[in-house]
């Protein structure tokens, strides 16, 4: 039986990201390969960049709307958001 968890239950924890960088052709990306609990002692200082906290899913337009542009453009590109295919083959 596969395990699920609330990823909602991490929003404002404090961690630790790994970034890798790859380039594919001529263009350079920059990927989470892990994220791992902060070191035992370690403190976020106060004044360390802070982003605010959005929870986004499909249909929610209000929070839509909070996104920066580029997200929204993702958002609208990914397959969930696209129309159906339209066949004229019946499913059976």
């Amino acid at each position: 039986m596969a395990r699920t968890y609330d990823l909602t239950k991490l929003i404002g924890t404090e961690c630790l990201l790994n970034i890798v960088e790859s380039k594919v052709g001529d263009k350079t990306y920059y990927n989470i390969s892990a994220c791992t609990p902060l070191m035992r002692g370690q403190k976020i200082p106060d004044d360390a960049p802070k982003n605010p906290q959005v929870v986004f899913s499909l249909g929610d337009n209000r929070t839509f709307e909070l996104l920066p542009k580029w997200i929204q453009g993702k958002v609208l590109e990914s397959q969930e958001m696209l129309p159906p295919k339209s066949t004229n083959e019946l499913p059976f």
